[in-house]
């Protein structure tokens, strides 16, 4: 293993390792406030009324929760996850400027340069991000009928629609993977028809994405076999691989 190989691993290493320490002292520091309050104001609920208000959002938000942890951490990278997780706005906002900084870089996400790259952009993102929340709460009193105005609720309301749909466009028609859309095909179609009929049952979101991982895992892999997906530029990853073992 050369001297470059063995420096990321030391660096991803050391990401694991301060990752997880920080993201324990915010948990516990993000606990410690509603604590604290209660405990002040003497209005500490008992442990099951905390269970039986928390378990329905817990069964809503658990399997969300696991589609942006298995899906997303590949795409942001070992730092990137940890500052993302632990900052929040994960799908609007770190996610899409992980993917749009690799991607201007022209590398792949899952690259050693693209892991760099993508936890520089999230770090940056959450910096801005903090900068414009302070703004927004000195503001946000005097900009409240602007923001409330007709004319841009329905813009408001598709924020997220507009994110996901020039990131599904810019991963399709710019990835070294060609075809791939394919394989989301007949999912999309099966999910459309359903929708149609019987009626998308609402807060199931995250559970559908979950269950649609292995069928659209099974039929990328049967299109690939049958070249129907192809990956440019595999000759040159593999023979970078083995020059750095």
């Amino acid at each position: 293993m050369n001297q470059i190989t063995r420096s990321f691993d030391d660096y991803l290493n050391a990401t694991h390792r301060l990752g997880r320490t920080f993201s324990v002292i915010a948990i516990v520091v993000m606990m410690a406030i509603p604590i604290t309050v209660c405990i002040v104001f003497d209005i500490m609920p008992s442990f099951m009324m905390v269970l039986s208000s928390s378990i329905g959002l817990m069964a809503f938000l658990a399997p969300a929760t696991l589609v942006e942890l298995f899906s997303y951490t590949p795409m942001m990278g070992a730092g990137g996850s940890y500052v993302a997780f632990v900052t929040g706005n994960v799908t609007n906002l770190k996610l899409p400027c992980s993917l749009m900084c690799t991607s201007a870089a022209g590398v792949e996400p899952d690259s050693e340069v693209g892991e760099i790259i993508s936890t520089i952009a999230i770090c940056i993102s959450s910096f801005v991000t903090t900068g414009i929340i302070i703004v927004a709460i000195i503001l946000i009193q005097p900009l409240e009928p602007v923001l409330n105005n007709p004319v841009l609720v329905p813009a408001f309301a598709n924020i997220i629609p507009a994110l996901f749909g020039s990131l599904a466009f810019s991963m399709i028609a710019g990835s070294n993977v060609k075809g791939l859309w394919k394989a989301a095909l007949l999912p999309l179609v099966a999910v459309i028809i359903m929708t149609l009929t019987v009626g998308f049952p609402s807060g199931l979101e995250g559970v559908f994405i979950l269950g649609l991982f292995p069928v659209i895992a099974t039929i990328a892999k049967k299109f690939y076999s049958k070249g129907m997906i192809t990956v440019t530029g595999l000759e040159e990853y593999e023979t970078t691989e083995e020059q750095a073992l």
